[in-house]
Protein backbone atom coordinates (compact mmCIF):
# COMPACT_ATOMS: atom_id res chain seq x y z
CA UNK A 1 0.00 0.00 0.00
CA UNK A 2 1.31 3.03 -0.82
CA UNK A 3 2.18 5.98 2.03
CA UNK A 4 -0.34 8.39 0.58
CA UNK A 5 -3.17 5.87 0.98
CA UNK A 6 -2.38 5.21 4.73
CA UNK A 7 -2.74 8.66 5.86
CA UNK A 8 -6.08 9.13 3.99
CA UNK A 9 -7.38 5.98 6.15
CA UNK A 10 -6.55 7.95 9.64
CA UNK A 11 -8.50 11.28 8.68
CA UNK A 12 -11.95 9.47 9.25
CA UNK A 13 -10.77 8.30 12.77
CA UNK A 14 -10.02 11.78 13.95
CA UNK A 15 -13.22 13.22 13.24
CA UNK A 16 -15.04 10.08 14.54
CA UNK A 17 -12.73 10.60 18.14
CA UNK A 18 -14.06 14.53 18.02
CA UNK A 19 -17.99 13.89 17.10
CA UNK A 20 -17.86 11.47 20.23
CA UNK A 21 -16.58 14.18 22.11
CA UNK A 22 -19.36 16.94 21.62
CA UNK A 23 -21.55 14.07 22.22
CA UNK A 24 -20.80 13.84 25.50
CA UNK A 25 -20.42 17.72 26.18
CA UNK A 26 -23.89 17.94 25.18
CA UNK A 27 -25.09 14.69 27.26
CA UNK A 28 -23.63 16.68 30.05
CA UNK A 29 -25.22 19.85 29.64
CA UNK A 30 -28.42 18.43 29.68
CA UNK A 31 -27.91 16.84 33.02
CA UNK A 32 -26.87 20.06 34.45
CA UNK A 33 -23.56 19.23 35.53
CA UNK A 34 -20.49 21.12 34.14
CA UNK A 35 -18.77 19.15 31.41
CA UNK A 36 -14.73 17.68 31.87
CA UNK A 37 -12.26 19.46 29.97
CA UNK A 38 -12.71 18.29 26.41
CA UNK A 39 -9.43 16.56 24.55
CA UNK A 40 -8.91 20.39 23.33
CA UNK A 41 -7.63 21.43 26.64
CA UNK A 42 -6.27 18.61 27.89
CA UNK A 43 -2.34 18.36 28.15
CA UNK A 44 -0.22 18.41 25.26
CA UNK A 45 0.80 14.43 24.49
CA UNK A 46 -2.47 13.24 26.52
CA UNK A 47 -4.23 10.83 24.50
CA UNK A 48 -7.91 10.96 23.05
CA UNK A 49 -9.06 8.61 24.54
CA UNK A 50 -8.07 9.84 27.98
CA UNK A 51 -10.24 13.03 27.70
CA UNK A 52 -12.94 10.77 26.06
CA UNK A 53 -13.28 8.53 29.58
CA UNK A 54 -13.50 11.57 31.78
CA UNK A 55 -16.38 13.12 29.97
CA UNK A 56 -18.28 10.13 30.69
CA UNK A 57 -17.75 9.64 34.46
CA UNK A 58 -18.77 13.46 34.78
CA UNK A 59 -21.76 13.02 32.88
CA UNK A 60 -22.53 9.79 35.11
CA UNK A 61 -23.36 11.89 38.44
CA UNK A 62 -26.61 11.79 40.05
CA UNK A 63 -28.80 14.38 39.13
CA UNK A 64 -30.46 14.98 42.29
CA UNK A 65 -26.50 15.45 43.99
CA UNK A 66 -25.74 18.23 46.30
CA UNK A 67 -24.09 22.05 44.87
CA UNK A 68 -20.66 22.03 44.78
CA UNK A 69 -18.88 23.40 47.79
CA UNK A 70 -21.96 22.42 49.92
CA UNK A 71 -22.07 19.61 52.78
CA UNK A 72 -24.19 16.75 51.51
CA UNK A 73 -25.43 16.89 55.59
CA UNK A 74 -26.71 20.58 54.97
CA UNK A 75 -30.37 21.23 55.17
CA UNK A 76 -31.97 22.56 51.97
CA UNK A 77 -32.93 25.78 51.33
CA UNK A 78 -36.22 24.64 51.05
CA UNK A 79 -36.25 23.26 54.38
CA UNK A 80 -39.94 23.74 56.44
CA UNK A 81 -41.10 26.85 57.71
CA UNK A 82 -40.82 25.68 61.78
CA UNK A 83 -36.80 24.44 61.36
CA UNK A 84 -34.56 26.62 63.12
CA UNK A 85 -32.46 29.48 61.85
CA UNK A 86 -29.31 28.53 60.15
CA UNK A 87 -26.23 28.51 62.94
CA UNK A 88 -28.74 28.46 65.83
CA UNK A 89 -29.19 24.73 67.82
CA UNK A 90 -32.88 23.17 67.19
CA UNK A 91 -32.80 22.45 70.86
CA UNK A 92 -32.55 26.34 72.05
CA UNK A 93 -35.42 27.71 73.89
CA UNK A 94 -36.45 31.34 74.72
CA UNK A 95 -35.26 32.37 78.32
CA UNK A 96 -36.67 34.66 80.91
CA UNK A 97 -36.35 38.40 80.20
CA UNK A 98 -36.16 40.87 82.81
CA UNK A 99 -37.53 44.79 82.46
CA UNK A 100 -36.33 46.77 85.38
CA UNK A 101 -35.09 50.26 86.49
CA UNK A 102 -32.68 50.09 89.28
CA UNK A 103 -33.77 52.05 92.96
CA UNK A 104 -30.92 54.06 93.62
CA UNK A 105 -32.14 55.87 97.19
CA UNK A 106 -34.24 54.57 99.51
CA UNK A 107 -35.70 56.09 102.86
CA UNK A 108 -34.53 54.94 106.54
CA UNK A 109 -37.26 52.87 108.34
CA UNK A 110 -39.57 52.92 105.14
CA UNK A 111 -40.38 49.66 103.07
CA UNK A 112 -38.44 49.63 99.91
CA UNK A 113 -40.69 48.18 96.86
CA UNK A 114 -38.56 46.49 93.70
CA UNK A 115 -40.70 47.00 90.52
CA UNK A 116 -40.02 44.74 87.40
CA UNK A 117 -41.27 43.07 84.62
CA UNK A 118 -40.86 39.80 83.18
CA UNK A 119 -41.22 38.67 79.54
CA UNK A 120 -41.84 35.10 78.56
CA UNK A 121 -43.02 34.85 82.08
CA UNK A 122 -44.62 31.67 81.25
CA UNK A 123 -41.44 30.08 81.49
CA UNK A 124 -40.99 31.57 85.15
CA UNK A 125 -42.26 29.74 88.18
CA UNK A 126 -40.96 31.94 90.96
CA UNK A 127 -38.55 35.55 91.16
CA UNK A 128 -37.07 36.97 94.03
CA UNK A 129 -35.22 39.81 95.53
CA UNK A 130 -31.82 38.94 97.01
CA UNK A 131 -30.96 41.45 99.49
CA UNK A 132 -28.07 41.69 102.41
CA UNK A 133 -29.08 43.09 105.66
CA UNK A 134 -27.19 44.96 108.15
CA UNK A 135 -25.53 41.64 109.80
CA UNK A 136 -24.29 41.08 106.75
CA UNK A 137 -26.59 38.07 106.40
CA UNK A 138 -28.38 37.20 103.10
CA UNK A 139 -32.67 37.34 102.94
CA UNK A 140 -35.01 37.45 99.98
CA UNK A 141 -38.11 38.65 99.52
CA UNK A 142 -40.46 36.94 96.34
CA UNK A 143 -42.38 39.00 93.38
CA UNK A 144 -45.92 39.07 93.97
CA UNK A 145 -48.42 40.41 91.26
CA UNK A 146 -49.33 43.84 91.09
CA UNK A 147 -52.62 44.41 89.20
CA UNK A 148 -50.67 46.68 86.80
CA UNK A 149 -49.93 45.30 83.16
CA UNK A 150 -47.08 47.88 83.33
CA UNK A 151 -45.64 47.11 86.25
CA UNK A 152 -46.78 43.34 86.98
CA UNK A 153 -44.21 42.41 89.71
CA UNK A 154 -43.61 43.78 93.10
CA UNK A 155 -40.96 42.40 95.61
CA UNK A 156 -40.81 44.64 98.94
CA UNK A 157 -37.57 44.99 101.32
CA UNK A 158 -38.83 45.19 104.98
CA UNK A 159 -38.11 48.33 106.97
CA UNK A 160 -36.15 46.85 109.30
CA UNK A 161 -33.29 46.38 106.50
CA UNK A 162 -33.30 49.70 104.99
CA UNK A 163 -31.30 51.67 106.79
CA UNK A 164 -27.88 54.17 106.32
CA UNK A 165 -25.76 54.00 104.76
CA UNK A 166 -27.32 51.72 102.07
CA UNK A 167 -27.98 47.86 101.39
CA UNK A 168 -27.05 45.61 98.37
CA UNK A 169 -29.97 43.58 96.58
CA UNK A 170 -30.22 41.29 93.35
CA UNK A 171 -32.42 39.88 91.38
CA UNK A 172 -32.88 36.23 90.81
CA UNK A 173 -35.62 33.63 88.72
CA UNK A 174 -36.28 30.16 89.03
CA UNK A 175 -37.41 28.87 85.75
CA UNK A 176 -40.20 25.54 85.60
CA UNK A 177 -37.58 23.61 84.18
CA UNK A 178 -35.62 24.08 87.45
CA UNK A 179 -32.79 26.21 86.44
CA UNK A 180 -32.21 29.45 88.55
CA UNK A 181 -29.92 32.69 87.19
CA UNK A 182 -29.53 36.09 88.51
CA UNK A 183 -30.91 38.28 85.77
CA UNK A 184 -29.69 41.45 87.55
CA UNK A 185 -26.48 42.14 89.66
CA UNK A 186 -25.67 38.90 91.26
CA UNK A 187 -24.56 37.65 94.58
CA UNK A 188 -20.84 38.63 94.38
CA UNK A 189 -21.81 42.00 92.80
CA UNK A 190 -25.60 43.68 94.34
CA UNK A 191 -26.37 46.31 92.76
CA UNK A 192 -26.25 49.38 96.29
CA UNK A 193 -29.24 51.47 97.13
CA UNK A 194 -27.94 54.85 99.15
CA UNK A 195 -30.54 55.42 102.09
CA UNK A 196 -31.15 58.67 103.27
CA UNK A 197 -30.69 59.16 106.82
CA UNK A 198 -33.69 61.00 108.71
CA UNK A 199 -32.98 63.90 110.42
CA UNK A 200 -33.76 62.13 113.76
CA UNK A 201 -31.87 59.46 113.11
CA UNK A 202 -29.10 61.55 112.04
CA UNK A 203 -29.49 63.42 115.63
CA UNK A 204 -29.74 60.03 117.70
CA UNK A 205 -26.51 58.72 116.24
CA UNK A 206 -24.48 61.50 116.74
CA UNK A 207 -25.59 62.16 120.50
CA UNK A 208 -25.03 58.50 121.27
CA UNK A 209 -21.44 58.41 119.69
CA UNK A 210 -20.86 61.57 121.97
CA UNK A 211 -22.00 59.33 125.22
CA UNK A 212 -19.77 56.12 123.82
CA UNK A 213 -23.16 54.58 123.49
CA UNK A 214 -24.28 54.55 127.40
CA UNK A 215 -28.19 55.79 127.81
CA UNK A 216 -28.71 55.09 130.92
CA UNK A 217 -27.40 57.03 133.75
CA UNK A 218 -27.46 56.70 137.53
CA UNK A 219 -26.47 59.50 139.77
CA UNK A 220 -26.00 59.63 144.06
CA UNK A 221 -26.28 63.42 145.67
CA UNK A 222 -25.63 64.55 148.86
CA UNK A 223 -26.04 67.95 150.02
CA UNK A 224 -26.07 70.23 153.20
CA UNK A 225 -27.22 73.44 153.41
CA UNK A 226 -26.67 76.43 156.01
CA UNK A 227 -28.64 79.36 156.28
CA UNK A 228 -27.37 80.79 159.51
CA UNK A 229 -28.69 81.78 162.76
CA UNK A 230 -32.19 83.01 163.04
CA UNK A 231 -34.74 83.99 165.56
CA UNK A 232 -37.56 81.25 166.45
CA UNK A 233 -40.45 83.51 166.09
CA UNK A 234 -38.95 87.20 165.06
CA UNK A 235 -43.05 88.78 166.00
CA UNK A 236 -42.81 86.82 169.16
CA UNK A 237 -38.51 88.54 169.47
CA UNK A 238 -40.05 91.96 169.01
CA UNK A 239 -43.14 91.48 171.29
CA UNK A 240 -41.49 90.22 174.45
CA UNK A 241 -37.99 91.24 174.62
CA UNK A 242 -34.54 89.72 174.49
CA UNK A 243 -34.90 87.48 177.02
CA UNK A 244 -37.40 85.39 174.94
CA UNK A 245 -35.77 85.85 171.49
CA UNK A 246 -34.18 82.44 170.79
CA UNK A 247 -31.65 82.19 168.27
CA UNK A 248 -31.70 79.07 166.42
CA UNK A 249 -29.86 77.69 163.21
CA UNK A 250 -31.99 77.07 159.69
CA UNK A 251 -30.28 74.04 158.18
CA UNK A 252 -31.29 71.14 155.86
CA UNK A 253 -29.40 68.55 154.49
CA UNK A 254 -30.71 66.48 151.54
CA UNK A 255 -30.13 63.23 150.35
CA UNK A 256 -31.08 61.59 146.16
CA UNK A 257 -30.62 59.02 144.08
CA UNK A 258 -31.57 59.38 140.29
CA UNK A 259 -31.68 57.11 137.26
CA UNK A 260 -31.61 58.73 133.99
CA UNK A 261 -32.49 56.53 130.09
CA UNK A 262 -31.62 58.51 127.32
CA UNK A 263 -33.82 58.35 123.94
CA UNK A 264 -32.12 60.83 122.05
CA UNK A 265 -34.81 61.62 120.16
CA UNK A 266 -38.05 64.16 120.51
CA UNK A 267 -38.23 62.62 124.00
CA UNK A 268 -34.89 63.23 124.61
CA UNK A 269 -35.05 61.17 128.11
CA UNK A 270 -36.92 60.64 131.18
CA UNK A 271 -35.98 60.11 134.65
CA UNK A 272 -36.36 58.91 138.06
CA UNK A 273 -35.41 60.40 141.48
CA UNK A 274 -36.06 59.93 144.93
CA UNK A 275 -35.01 61.36 148.51
CA UNK A 276 -35.38 62.63 151.70
CA UNK A 277 -34.68 66.23 153.27
CA UNK A 278 -34.30 66.94 156.87
CA UNK A 279 -33.71 70.34 158.80
CA UNK A 280 -34.81 72.95 160.69
CA UNK A 281 -36.49 76.28 159.70
CA UNK A 282 -38.10 79.26 162.59
CA UNK A 283 -41.40 78.52 160.46
CA UNK A 284 -41.91 74.97 160.63
CA UNK A 285 -43.75 73.74 163.26
CA UNK A 286 -43.59 74.38 167.18
CA UNK A 287 -44.94 71.20 168.26
CA UNK A 288 -42.39 69.43 166.12
CA UNK A 289 -39.51 71.23 167.44
CA UNK A 290 -39.76 73.32 164.15
CA UNK A 291 -38.11 69.92 162.60
CA UNK A 292 -38.80 70.09 158.68
CA UNK A 293 -38.91 66.80 156.67
CA UNK A 294 -40.03 65.27 152.86
CA UNK A 295 -39.60 62.44 151.30
CA UNK A 296 -40.87 61.86 147.73
CA UNK A 297 -40.64 60.27 144.35
CA UNK A 298 -40.50 62.43 141.10
CA UNK A 299 -40.82 61.57 137.41
CA UNK A 300 -39.64 63.82 134.58
CA UNK A 301 -39.55 63.84 131.01
CA UNK A 302 -37.22 66.04 128.48
CA UNK A 303 -38.78 66.91 125.17
CA UNK A 304 -36.65 67.67 122.23
CA UNK A 305 -37.70 70.82 120.78
CA UNK A 306 -34.84 71.86 118.24
CA UNK A 307 -31.22 70.95 118.33
CA UNK A 308 -30.48 73.90 121.01
CA UNK A 309 -33.80 73.86 122.43
CA UNK A 310 -35.13 71.09 125.27
CA UNK A 311 -38.08 71.66 127.84
CA UNK A 312 -38.59 69.29 131.04
CA UNK A 313 -41.70 68.90 132.78
CA UNK A 314 -41.89 67.32 136.66
CA UNK A 315 -44.40 65.95 138.97
CA UNK A 316 -43.69 65.41 142.22
CA UNK A 317 -45.20 63.00 145.10
CA UNK A 318 -43.96 63.42 148.62
CA UNK A 319 -44.56 63.10 152.36
CA UNK A 320 -43.98 66.07 154.55
CA UNK A 321 -44.32 66.43 158.39
CA UNK A 322 -48.25 67.28 158.24
CA UNK A 323 -48.87 64.57 155.47
CA UNK A 324 -48.94 63.93 151.84
CA UNK A 325 -48.12 66.79 149.48
CA UNK A 326 -47.77 67.15 145.77
CA UNK A 327 -45.36 69.25 143.38
CA UNK A 328 -44.28 70.04 140.15
CA UNK A 329 -41.52 71.41 138.11
CA UNK A 330 -40.11 72.38 134.92
CA UNK A 331 -36.86 73.79 132.92
CA UNK A 332 -36.19 75.43 129.86
CA UNK A 333 -32.79 74.37 128.18
CA UNK A 334 -30.74 76.61 126.22
CA UNK A 335 -27.66 75.55 123.89
CA UNK A 336 -26.34 71.84 123.87
CA UNK A 337 -27.85 69.27 126.25
CA UNK A 338 -24.24 67.64 126.98
CA UNK A 339 -22.37 70.13 126.93
CA UNK A 340 -22.31 73.98 127.39
CA UNK A 341 -26.00 75.19 128.15
CA UNK A 342 -27.88 77.31 129.80
CA UNK A 343 -30.69 76.19 132.28
CA UNK A 344 -33.93 78.22 134.03
CA UNK A 345 -36.04 76.26 135.96
CA UNK A 346 -38.47 76.04 138.92
CA UNK A 347 -40.07 73.84 141.29
CA UNK A 348 -42.82 74.12 144.10
CA UNK A 349 -44.23 71.48 146.77
CA UNK A 350 -47.57 71.60 148.23
CA UNK A 351 -50.51 72.73 145.91
CA UNK A 352 -52.94 72.96 148.31
CA UNK A 353 -53.47 74.88 151.49
CA UNK A 354 -51.33 73.18 154.79
CA UNK A 355 -49.19 70.79 152.29
CA UNK A 356 -46.92 73.36 151.59
CA UNK A 357 -43.07 72.83 151.87
CA UNK A 358 -41.43 75.29 149.62
CA UNK A 359 -40.95 77.11 145.93
CA UNK A 360 -37.18 77.73 144.67
CA UNK A 361 -36.12 79.18 140.90
CA UNK A 362 -32.98 78.68 139.71
CA UNK A 363 -30.46 79.47 136.86
CA UNK A 364 -27.63 77.91 135.42
CA UNK A 365 -24.92 77.76 133.12
CA UNK A 366 -22.68 74.80 132.14
CA UNK A 367 -19.49 75.22 130.50
CA UNK A 368 -16.88 73.53 129.36
CA UNK A 369 -13.46 74.04 131.44
CA UNK A 370 -11.34 70.96 129.63
CA UNK A 371 -11.22 67.53 128.34
CA UNK A 372 -12.53 66.08 131.58
CA UNK A 373 -13.74 69.52 133.58
CA UNK A 374 -16.86 70.96 133.39
CA UNK A 375 -17.75 74.02 135.90
CA UNK A 376 -21.60 75.53 136.46
CA UNK A 377 -22.37 78.48 138.37
CA UNK A 378 -26.02 78.71 139.57
CA UNK A 379 -27.93 81.18 141.55
CA UNK A 380 -31.38 80.12 143.20
CA UNK A 381 -34.17 81.64 145.10
CA UNK A 382 -35.82 79.67 147.51
CA UNK A 383 -38.23 79.11 150.63
CA UNK A 384 -37.77 75.76 151.65
CA UNK A 385 -37.96 74.10 153.65
CA UNK A 386 -40.72 75.92 155.20
CA UNK A 387 -39.52 78.38 155.59
CA UNK A 388 -42.12 80.99 153.87
CA UNK A 389 -39.33 83.89 153.38
CA UNK A 390 -37.62 83.93 150.48
CA UNK A 391 -33.58 83.72 150.77
CA UNK A 392 -30.83 83.30 147.87
CA UNK A 393 -28.26 80.79 147.22
CA UNK A 394 -24.78 81.52 145.09
CA UNK A 395 -23.29 77.89 144.49
CA UNK A 396 -20.85 76.61 142.14
CA UNK A 397 -20.76 73.04 140.76
CA UNK A 398 -17.29 71.68 139.29
CA UNK A 399 -17.75 68.09 137.40
CA UNK A 400 -14.76 66.28 136.81
CA UNK A 401 -14.58 62.79 134.00
CA UNK A 402 -12.95 60.36 135.66
CA UNK A 403 -13.61 57.88 132.87
CA UNK A 404 -15.82 57.16 129.95
CA UNK A 405 -18.36 56.05 132.45
CA UNK A 406 -17.79 57.47 135.75
CA UNK A 407 -17.64 61.13 137.14
CA UNK A 408 -17.65 63.11 140.28
CA UNK A 409 -19.24 66.05 141.18
CA UNK A 410 -18.24 68.78 143.94
CA UNK A 411 -20.69 71.32 145.11
CA UNK A 412 -20.18 74.38 146.98
CA UNK A 413 -21.63 77.73 148.40
CA UNK A 414 -23.05 80.67 150.11
CA UNK A 415 -26.23 81.21 151.53
CA UNK A 416 -28.96 83.53 153.33
CA UNK A 417 -32.19 84.99 154.27
CA UNK A 418 -31.36 87.91 155.70
CA UNK A 419 -28.16 90.60 155.07
CA UNK A 420 -26.93 90.02 158.18
CA UNK A 421 -26.11 86.29 158.25
CA UNK A 422 -25.53 83.27 156.39
CA UNK A 423 -24.30 80.45 156.09
CA UNK A 424 -22.07 77.72 153.96
CA UNK A 425 -23.32 75.03 151.57
CA UNK A 426 -21.37 71.84 150.16
CA UNK A 427 -22.83 68.67 148.32
CA UNK A 428 -20.82 65.51 146.58
CA UNK A 429 -22.44 63.80 143.69
CA UNK A 430 -21.36 60.69 142.00
CA UNK A 431 -22.70 59.04 138.56
CA UNK A 432 -21.79 55.99 136.47
CA UNK A 433 -23.10 55.73 132.73
CA UNK A 434 -23.88 52.58 131.13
Amino acid sequence: MRLGQTCDATAPARWFGRGLALLCCAAALAAGRPAAASAGDAPAGAPAAAAGQAAPQAASASPGAAPAGVSPGAAPASASPGAAPAGVSPDAAPDVQLVHAPVSVGKSGEALAIEARFDNAHLLRQAFVVYRMKDGTLQSAAFQRSGSAELAYVAVIPPEAVGPPGLDYTIETERVDGVRASVFASRERMHHVQVVEAHMDAVERALLTRLGGRRSTASARFENVDFGARPASEAQCQASGPEECLEMDEHYWKAEISYTYRLLRTVAEFSMRAGSIRGKSPRASKDKDYEAGLEYAAPSVRLRLSDSWHVEAELLAGITGTGFSMGTGGALIIGDPYGAKITLGYETIGLWKGSYFGTRGYSRVDFPAGDALSLAPMIEVTDMPSARKLGMRLVGEATLKLSDAISASLRGGYQARKSDSGGVGVGLQASVAF
